[in-house]
């Protein structure tokens, strides 16, 4: 004896020995009982939402064989068994719909680790990795993964934002009594990555502190605080 269920209506139908089919009443209508007297009976199973249920009862045991419907994956066991009256405790049965392709992304690449189906939509679990190219920051950080669940790929949408490369140092300002100079390399287009300043003082003063700075490549000067010059009086200097 076999019953069958799904989604959109349920018939109930039983084949006896002589190859002739009885229509069941609804369930509202009667009360289910098992042939097999070995074992108590389970309750409905219930519907699987885009899915359906087939009920298999023989002399060893019952059991509820669960299918999704196309387009959809099942998540959880396939086959939950009758034991003592009641359904196995395991977390019940779902559907999980398929996702359509993730979103390509500009200026960057996508791979994708999983399989999809004949109509190229991916299965539940399906991992996506996105990754830009040289010039280029994934934004935001978090959207570098992104997981087929339900239905919808998991996590933020990624984009590739432009790096606005540093090339220049803001002007460093005068020391007081000393001066400094900067190494030339050809007509002057402003302090840029790798520069350095020399510094130099007046006539009876001492230059205290690292006596080069250079610009970085994060478009600042280090060391950060440049020298200073000290008068120098009798073999000492007054800051």
């Amino acid at each position: 004896m076999f019953l069958t269920f799904i989604t959109t209506f349920v018939v109930f139908m039983k084949t006896t020995t002589d190859g002739a089919t009885t229509e069941f009443p609804p369930w509202s209508e009667r009360t289910y009982t098992t042939t097999n007297s070995s074992q108590t009976d389970c309750p409905f199973f219930g519907a699987i939402e885009n899915g359906y249920v087939r009920i298999i009862d023989d002399a060893a045991n019952k059991v509820a064989v669960i299918k999704c419907n196309e387009g959809y994956d099942l998540d959880g066991a396939p086959n939950v068994y009758c034991i003592d009256g009641k359904w196995e405790e395991l977390p019940r049965p779902q559907c999980s719909k398929r996702c359509y392709p993730p979103p390509y992304i500009k200026n960057g690449s996508l791979e994708i680790e999983g399989e999809k189906d004949e109509k190229g939509l991916f299965h539940k679990g399906t991992l996506a990795t996105y990754s830009c190219g040289d010039g280029f920051n994934l934004m935001p950080k978090e959207s570098k993964y992104r997981v087929c669940e339900k239905g919808i790929w998991t996590g933020a949408y990624a984009i590739c934002e432009s790096v606005q490369k540093i090339t220049n140092c803001p002007a460093p300002k005068d020391i007081t009594n000393g001066y400094f100079v900067h190494e030339k390399t050809g007509e002057f287009d402003g302090y840029r990555v790798g520069q350095r300043l020399h510094y130099s003082c007046k006539s009876g003063y001492v230059l205290v502190g690292t006596p080069v700075q250079q610009c970085l490549e994060d478009g600042t000067w280090s060391p950060k605080i440049p020298p200073v010059c000290s008068l120098a009086i009798a073999g000492r200097f007054l800051l």
